[in-house]
């Protein structure tokens, strides 16, 4: 039997008004131990701390932009070596692992996606706390894709490691860049299926789509799929991203 790695911790749980029937909720990085990438998140973004849940085998801590995305850093919280964190830390060491979209009503999405042929696995409807469905990364230009619904908000009280780190001004998320080789698969899923509105950035090879007004993927289009970059607004050093891609194994940098 697998022991905890990581104490519990006390979580409040809150409503959902005022939340859409939709929305684009957080990426996610997979490493060994979150407090390893809290100097990128709160030293270099100058992000807030939302949560930091633990779901037995796994955990994850949750902070967000100024926009109200976030970004969530999964983990390990066993030695079971068969679970889905310890094995990706032990193939790639840490890195972006999924996009999270959270709805009110799963049976909408799941009835829209085979309307439209998509084929969503891992599908999970027993827990009304928590049901989900997934976009396996083949079939979602590179990356996974997970929808979820719960009916409620959760936070947590920050901890003391978070605390210590001396906080960034807070910079916002302009994008999320994301490398597609089918275009119209990915127009299917992120636009059809998942609700995105679609604007033009120029040139044929990229579109953004966007959420809730402001949280969006730019998805360029080339001969390699999968997540690419985080792009923010503010002043990020070349020591920042560095320490971003060191910390959560992704590429961070400025943009419009």
């Amino acid at each position: 039997m697998s022991m905890s790695l990581f104490a519990e911790h006390e979580v409040t749980f809150g409503d959902l008004d005022g939340y859409p029937d939709l929305w684009f909720d957080h990426i996610a990085y997979c490493v060994a131990d979150p407090r390893d990438t809290f100097e990128s998140l709160r030293g270099v973004l100058g992000l807030q701390w939302d949560l930091w849940e633990i779901n037995g085998d796994f955990g994850g801590v949750q902070v967000r932009f100024p926009s109200g995305i976030k970004i969530e850093v999964i983990h390990p919280n066993s030695t079971n070596d068969d679970h889905f964190t310890n094995r990706f830390v032990a193939r790639q060491g840490r890195g972006p692992h999924h996009l999270t979209f959270r709805v009110r009503r799963i049976e909408d999405i799941i009835e829209r996606a085979q309307s439209l042929g998509i084929d969503l696995i891992q599908v999970s409807l027993d827990y009304p706390m928590w049901r989900e469905a997934f976009i396996h990364p083949r079939d979602a230009g590179g990356i996974l894709v997970q929808i979820a619904e719960c009916p409620v908000s959760k936070v947590s009280v920050p901890i003391e490691e978070w605390m210590r780190v001396s906080a960034a001004p807070p910079m916002s998320l302009a994008y999320i860049e994301h490398g597609i080789v089918d275009v119209e698969r990915a127009r299917s899923i992120f636009v059809e299926l998942l609700g995105g509105s679609v604007q033009g950035v120029g040139g044929g090879a990229s579109f953004d789509v966007t959420w809730n007004g402001d949280r969006t993927i730019r998805f360029v289009s080339g001969d390699k799929a999968g997540h690419q970059a985080l792009v923010v607004t503010g002043a990020l050093s070349e020591e920042g991203s560095t320490t971003f891609k060191t910390q959560l194994g992704g590429e961070l940098r400025t943009g419009e």
